[in-house]
């Protein structure tokens, strides 16, 4: 079998598989979606993989004022939410859309959230991966009409669930591309909201190197440039996931305060020290499994 015929296999039952968890856990309620996402990050936290390295490496590199019996705890935590949140998707995706709106039960910051909408100059939805984005959207989109950035995953099967799924809320989707950041613009000049989690690397030659944790991360300045353009207001958001399946709390937090005039990495620094303050508030369910700092300055290892 030559091996372009096993990689189309493999990606085929990875993609079957992937479908059938998602149609599992949609049957089940919260609570049960997320014990089988516990049981996941358990098997990731007692096995050699790539999540809990890529995780050990960033917590340490990250928050290295904790001991190492804490950061390890950390990373134990961080891979249980990590399950969680992959085990969601169903509920997130399947379930009748109001009662995935119906988890969000507590709204931290929510006159920030209405006086950005009632000011007319435009809103962007920032934040980092972290808690349940899925379900923070539902919520923002029964308020406002919202368009999102957005990459198709790997996966043709699974990109035509997610897209229908939010198609429902409803949230326009545009390419992460020079297309989609021209409809971005359009948006908020037109007073409306737009949704772009900031905290993965963007591609080569748009972004810039600026602090995250104390670390230097390549970084995009699309969400400053944005707000810089059209004076939209920024909000740094996420959905906590709560203990014992009660839901899910929404924090919309202010954005950077950067002058209209600031280059690129005092605004990318500005975002970076803005998504570190709502990570620090509950670390364990930030995505650090993800390469943050794969991209460096020339003549810099990588440390992954």
């Amino acid at each position: 079998m030559s091996r372009r015929r096993r990689k189309n296999r493999y990606m085929a039952l990875k993609t079957w598989t992937s479908l059938q968890l998602i149609r599992l856990t949609a049957a089940l309620s919260l609570a049960g979606a997320q014990r089988v996402g516990r049981a996941i990050g358990w098997l990731l936290y007692h096995t050699n993989n790539t999540n809990r390295r890529v995780a050990r490496i960033n917590i340490a590199r990250c928050l290295p004022e904790l001991s190492a019996d804490q950061q390890e705890q950390l990373v134990r935590n961080c891979l249980r939410n990590l399950g969680m949140v992959s085990m969601e998707g169903g509920v997130a995706w399947l379930w009748p859309i109001e009662r995935v709106r119906a988890l969000i039960v507590e709204v931290t910051g929510e006159q920030l959230f209405h006086d950005a909408v009632a000011r007319g100059k435009g809103l962007i939805i920032a934040g980092p991966h972290m808690g349940n984005w899925e379900v923070m959207a539902t919520w923002i989109a029964a308020r406002t009409q919202m368009t999102g950035l957005y990459r198709p995953p790997k996966m043709p099967a699974l990109d035509d669930v997610i897209t229908k799924s939010r198609e429902r809320l409803p949230v326009s989707m545009v390419p992460a591309d020079q297309s989609g950041v021209k409809q971005l613009l359009k948006e908020l000049k037109a007073g409306r909201c737009i949704y772009a989690l900031s905290d993965h690397e963007p591609s080569k030659g748009v972004g810039v190197f600026a602090p995250f944790f104390d670390q230097t991360a390549y970084t995009g300045n699309l969400v400053p440039k944005l707000a810089q353009r059209t004076g939209a207001t920024v909000l740094i958001t996420c959905a906590e996931r709560l203990p014992n399946a009660a839901g899910f709390r929404l924090h919309f937090r202010p954005g950077p305060d950067v002058p209209a005039d600031a280059d690129d990495i005092t605004s990318a620094t500005a975002l970076n020290a803005a998504l570190a303050n709502l990570i620090r508030e509950f670390p364990e369910q930030f995505l650090w499994n993800y390469k943050r700092f794969r991209t460096r300055p020339d003549g810099e290892p990588r440390p992954y």
